[in-house]
């Protein structure tokens, strides 16, 4: 595993054929995993500090997560 955040990163990630996850994509595994009990407070802070996603993907995380009320 590797773990990046860069545009040229993933463009050779993808022409060598790899898997790419993205940040939102690590978190919805944690979660599923049970590496880590809750995603939601991750998401507000992450949000907070002007990471942008739309709210029906904020919404959908939290409905594949099980936290959605």
């Amino acid at each position: 595993m590797l773990i990046i955040d860069e545009k040229k990163a993933r463009q050779i990630a993808k022409d060598m054929e790899l898997k790419i996850t993205g940040t939102l994509g690590i978190l919805i595994e944690a979660k599923l995993r049970g590496k880590i009990k809750t995603i939601k407070p991750i998401l507000d802070t992450m949000l907070d500090s002007g990471f942008r996603i739309s709210d029906i993907l904020y919404k959908d995380i939290l409905r594949k997560t099980n936290e959605l009320n």
